[in-house]
């Protein structure tokens, strides 16, 4: 049952009130003097005043509803961005004392234009996907984005290889379905495949698509292109022997990038030579 804020303690009785400085020492100031009743009487009402207050300007959270809905179109300031609103979309408005906060669970995509009405995080548009949720600030002169959760993003904010996905060249990626110590690092440009890759050891290439991706391990930082002396009787996965031997640009398309970039590369006329 709901306490009734309406009565205040006191408030028909007599009321002394406490000096400040007496206030903030608590009831250290009596010393071996009680309150007298109207003191009592000064600070309970205090305490019930207080309490209401927090009552009266408290957000109040109504039941799932549509936002100045007419006919089921849920229609922001920018009249652009008008959706619709029926029973697969739940909306919770919550009141507060300056216009208010919609709560949003989007259902299906929904297209959301950056504009004056609308004011989207990073000031770019946005395309909603089923499960997202959207919390936006609604007031009579525009409606803001406060914060934005995508259903699909992961809680640690790192890159989840994703299928029929375009990828560029030193985009990384990372997998559950890999050893988590191993990253995927794209060589060749182009479009993820629909159906995942078996992604392999370390340091080999994995097709994917029209894209191409090496396997790295994480938990060695060494940049490519830095000779690394050790004394084992194989290069470890990843490495190569610095031993001159010939090897192909194709399996090895990040070296050869570096060796370009590094001014190392000779023309082939001057290496037939």
């Amino acid at each position: 049952m709901k306490p009734d804020y309406a009565k205040i303690f006191g408030s028909n009785g007599v009321r002394t009130p406490i000096a400040d400085l007496d206030y903030l020492l608590g009831l250290a100031y009596l010393g071996d003097n009680p309150p007298t009743r109207e003191e009592f009487n000064w600070l309970f009402n205090l305490q019930d005043l207080k309490l209401k207050w927090l009552d009266d300007n408290k957000m109040r959270i109504s039941a799932p509803a549509a936002l100045a809905s007419v006919d089921g179109v849920l229609t922001l300031p920018d009249a652009g961005n008008s959706f619709i609103v029926n029973g697969n979309e739940a909306i919770t408005q919550i009141t507060g004392w300056d216009g208010g906060l919609a709560v949003i669970r989007w259902n299906s995509v929904r297209t959301l234009t950056h504009s004056a009405g609308l004011v989207l995080q990073g000031s770019a548009n946005r395309l909603t996907a089923g499960g997202d949720v959207g919390i936006y600030e609604v007031t009579a002169a525009a409606t803001r984005e406060v914060s934005y959760f995508p259903a699909t993003a992961p809680a640690s904010g790192i890159n989840i290889w994703k299928a029929n996905t375009a990828y560029n060249i030193g985009d990384i990626v990372f997998s559950s379905a890999a050893t988590s110590y191993k990253r995927f690092e794209c060589v060749v440009a182009g479009n993820s495949a629909a159906n995942e890759p078996a992604w392999g050891s370390v340091g080999t290439l994995v097709d994917d698509g029209t894209a191409k991706w090496i396997v790295d391990d994480i938990r060695d930082g060494t940049p490519v292109g830095r000779a690394v002396p050790e004394i084992l009787t194989a290069a470890r996965a990843g490495y190569l022997k610095a031993n001159g031997a010939l090897v192909a640009r194709a399996s090895y398309p990040r070296l050869w990038v570096w060796a370009n970039a590094s001014g190392l590369v000779a023309t082939e006329a001057n290496w037939a030579a």
